[in-house]
């Protein structure tokens, strides 16, 4: 073929494929546009359904006034308006607002902290529990007026409200923190204790994160109840300057039209204190959703510094400086069983401190009970175990186990022993350094678990484990989901990166990859 026909053919072909490329983003752009043409209708059809129930009701409203033709009954919604602009207008109606703002959501805020504490002491201590739980019983059963009767014995009436408050909220904001620690992942609590979390640690980045939904549901009613109390205690005790003060005075002189207004500045702004929370909360998840978006162009730049860390020396696969182990480890007549499931017994075998040692065999007989056992996740029947303890094990468990709103990076670096919640840039900085060297992109590094496929996040796992700089590093099926050429190149940075190594194995090619001592279990 002459070369000028092969040039032409080449040109048109590149041609073809410019053309392909802006056809499909033509129609992406179609896509695109038709979503959001869809969606800004779908918003207005919604905004004017929710305007068409508002006015339906001021019709209802409006004529049942008519029916009734007595003001100080039922005021019309015209009425109730000027008089609403009148008291707007007025000193009394911004100090009254102001200071039931400033006595309700107090109490509410130091039912929240109080909620937590509780929730945590419960979740701590058995004895906690049993003695806080038929406290907040007997305060949800209790009538709200009861309580403001009480309070007004017990101590002044401009103090009443705030501690009404506190008081309706804590029970029930108790009862959903509780509910949020209980639904928090056992697997993930498990990760971080094996790798030592403190609790605060613990606290920050698992309970609070895992538990914030039921948390946030919670917030939003107790508010409400909060302002149905305070008010009521307002009404009941009447402080100075208060809106309950002034509810109370519109009902006692007939003054039903600014009775009505009074109620409906405090439904204003029980609804706006409460949007502007779900807005708080919708702004902290915004930020966790965003460091998931593939598009964001900020995970599409990589921070200079980081990225001149990450290239620095990852040629050399010694990245790690694990401890060492002091002596070799004894595993002598151990034990476990599972009700009447026995899985194994007078298990007695040495692991050679400073080596690799693999373990087989058929599954269900017993492998990662022993893992457990070993990071003391779970606890022998009988038999000891010496010269290791859990703090010096780092576990790679069969699945991944990655905290699923910290990027890739944060789930490595949170094991390092110089990780601070005050101070992670050097942690995070060595976190890349490990993944970029088990071949995971570096504009991945900033996305969550989810946004990873399968084998990235069991590298991930892996790096983490590495990060910890623990002498024992054990590994239950680790590679499964990674081609042949990919799976070389991580047991060899392990193996080059570790003191002393346990595998737990279905396939020999495995142990002998890493340079192991095969152990079948099933004849120990």
């Amino acid at each position: 073929m002459p070369d000028g026909i092969f040039h032409i053919i080449v040109d048109l072909n590149t041609v073809d494929f410019l053309l392909i490329i802006c056809k499909n983003r033509r129609e992406h752009m179609r896509s695109k546009a038709a979503v959001n043409k869809k969606t800004d209708k779908n918003y207005v059809l919604d905004a004017l359904y929710k305007l068409g129930v508002f006015a339906f009701w001021i019709i209802i409203w409006q004529i049942a006034s008519c029916i009734v033709n007595a003001e100080v009954i039922l005021p019309s919604p015209m009425t109730v308006l000027t008089c609403f602009i009148r008291l707007i207008k007025t000193q009394i109606f911004l100090k009254s607002t102001l200071s039931s703002i400033g006595r309700i959501m107090s109490g509410y805020i130091c039912a929240v902290a109080v909620s937590f504490i509780a929730a945590i002491l419960m979740y701590k201590s058995r004895i906690a529990g049993a003695l806080l739980s038929p406290v907040l019983k007997i305060i949800t059963a209790t009538p709200v007026a009861s309580f403001i009767i009480l309070a007004l014995v017990w101590i002044g009436r401009e103090k009443v409200p705030s501690f009404i408050s506190a008081l309706i909220v804590l029970p029930v904001m108790t009862a959903h923190i509780s509910a949020g620690i209980r639904s928090v992942d056992l697997k993930l609590q498990e990760m971080c204790l094996s790798y030592g979390f403190s609790f605060a640690k613990r606290l920050i980045l698992l309970y609070i994160p895992s538990s914030a939904p039921e948390i946030a549901a919670g917030l939003a009613t107790s508010l409400g109840l909060a302002w149905k109390s305070g008010v009521a205690a307002e009404v009941l005790c009447m402080p100075k300057n208060s809106i309950g003060r002034y509810v109370y005075e519109s009902k006692l002189y007939l003054e039903t039209p600014d009775l009505f207004a009074w109620t409906a500045t405090v439904i204003f702004l029980s609804i706006l204190i409460e949007k502007l929370l779900r807005k708080a909360f919708a702004l902290a998840s915004g930020k966790i959703k965003a460091s998931s978006n593939i598009y964001n162009k900020e995970y599409m730049r990589i921070n200079k510094e980081s990225k001149d860390f990450i290239s620095e020396n990852v040629s050399n696969n010694k990245i790690i400086s694990p401890g060492k182990l002091s002596s070799d480890i004894f595993i002598k007549n151990l034990s476990k069983k599972f009700g009447k499931n026995n899985v194994f017994s007078g298990l007695t075998f040495d692991i050679a401190a400073h080596d690799s040692t693999a373990v087989m065999g058929p599954s269900g007989c017993g492998k990662t009970t022993l893992m457990r056992i070993l990071c003391g996740l779970e606890k022998a029947d009988s038999g000891e175990v010496s010269g290791v303890n859990p703090i010096d094990c780092a576990p790679v468990f069969q699945e991944p186990r990655l905290l699923p709103w910290l990027s890739a990076a944060e789930n490595v670096a949170c094991a390092s022993p110089k990780y601070r919640l005050t101070d992670k840039k050097d942690s995070i900085l060595l976190a890349k350094k490990l993944l970029g060297a088990f071949d995971i992109p570096d504009y991945t590094h900033d996305f969550l678990p989810s946004k990873l496929s399968g084998g990235m996040c069991q590298r991930v796992s892996i790096a983490r484990a590495l990060i910890s700089e623990r002498p024992f590093l054990l590994l239950d099926e680790p590679f499964r989901g990674l081609d042949e050429k990919l799976k070389e190149k991580i047991i060899f940075l392990v193996k080059k990166n570790s003191d002393t190594i346990l595998l737990i194995t279905h396939l020999r090619r495995e142990a002998e990859q890493l340079g192991a001592e095969l152990l079948e279990f099933n004849q120990l």
